[in-house]
Formats: C-alpha cells, sequence, structure tokens
C-alpha cells in the first residue's frame, strides 16, 4: 500500500494451485491486487520442486492414489516449466486440472484489465507532466493499449521516434530550467 501511495511501480506475482486453496481464496487474491493501482499483476501455476515438502507429498499421495496427483511427469515437468503457464503440473481433490486453468485465466484476465488502466493513467500523468496538451496525451495514453497499434508502430518503429522525442523534450526542458535558475 505504501509502495503506491508514494508512485512506485508496483508489481504484484501469485501462485494458484496449492494443495486446499478454494475458489474463494483466488478471488480474494484478485480483489487485493484491485484495490490497489499496481501496474502488473501475474497469477502462475504452483510448480512443486524435487525434495520440497509439496513435491513430496503429492508423490506419497500418487503412489497411495489418494488425494492430488501429478498430471504431468514429476521427473520432467521442470524442464518444461515454461510450457506449464496454463497447464498445471499436479491436480487436487478440490480442483479438476480444468477448474484450476479456469481460475488462473480469469484471475489474469480480470487483474490485466486493472492494470491496463492503472498505466493508461500512469502515462496520461507522464504526458502531461512533460507539456503535452491534455487531449493529445489523453488520445495518446488511450491508443497505447490498442494490441493492433502497437504492432503497426512497432513495425514502423514510430514507438522509438517517440521515445526519442520524449527524451530530447525531457532532456531540453531540463536545460531550460537549469540555464534559468
Amino acid at each position: 500500500k505504501a509502495a503506491c501511495e508514494v508512485g512506485l511501480p508496483v508489481q504484484l506475482f501469485f501462485l494458484l494451485g496449492a494443495p486446499g486453496e478454494t475458489e474463494e481464496d483466488v478471488k480474494e487474491s484478485v480483489e487485493f491486487c484491485l484495490k490497489y493501482p499496481v501496474v502488473d499483476v501475474r497469477f502462475y501455476n504452483i510448480l512443486p520442486f524435487p525434495q520440497s515438502e509439496l513435491y513430496n507429498d503429492l508423490l506419497a499421495q500418487n503412489e497411495n492414489a489418494r488425494g492430488a496427483k501429478f498430471i504431468r511427469d514429476p521427473e520432467t515437468h521442470l524442464n518444461n516449466s515454461s510450457h506449464w503457464f496454463f497447464t498445471p503440473v499436479f491436480e487436487t481433490p478440490e480442483r479438476s486440472e480444468a477448474e484450476r486453468i479456469r481460475l488462473l485465466k480469469w484471475a489474469n484476465k480480470t487483474t490485466r484489465k486493472h492494470t491496463d488502466e492503472v498505466n493508461r493513467k500512469r502515462n496520461l500523468q507522464r504526458y502531461l507532466a512533460i507539456g503535452w496538451p491534455y487531449p493529445f496525451a489523453y488520445t495518446v495514453s488511450l491508443l497505447r493499449k490498442s494490441k493492433l497499434l502497437k504492432n503497426l508502430l512497432h513495425k514502423l518503429r514510430v514507438a522509438q521516434l517517440i521515445k526519442g522525442f520524449l527524451q530530447e523534450d525531457v532532456y531540453h526542458r531540463a536545460a531550460i530550467a537549469s540555464d534559468t535558475t
């Protein structure tokens, strides 16, 4: 809370899917994120590492055919962990694989809308701080969210030109300010 209040760009990362975690727990985590102006929120599947308590518990439950169970081969899931962004490596009696995927996608989508708006407002404040007229600054802050526009600007290298212009403008204003003092 304090970091957000002083304007620091706060990023939050959550691990979902621990045994015993409920849908209500996930919703509480999302609600927590929505209370603050954080710039990025990511929800990931929890990955049990060999020799960890979670890993050992899952192995024991797999051997006894009760409780949580590995969906992916426990010997190789860490070698391919980047592939499991939306695919859990184990499931629990409380939450099936499909249900875990649904919750993970929902949490990321819900918080993405919030962080997009937070970032748009932060960008607007930055543009206004360097003297851009409000209508232009507002329009640019809205357009930055557009994936189609981002791809087009990237191909045209417009983003690099604007970034260069912004840096030159800030340096120019700083030089003028230092000359007048």
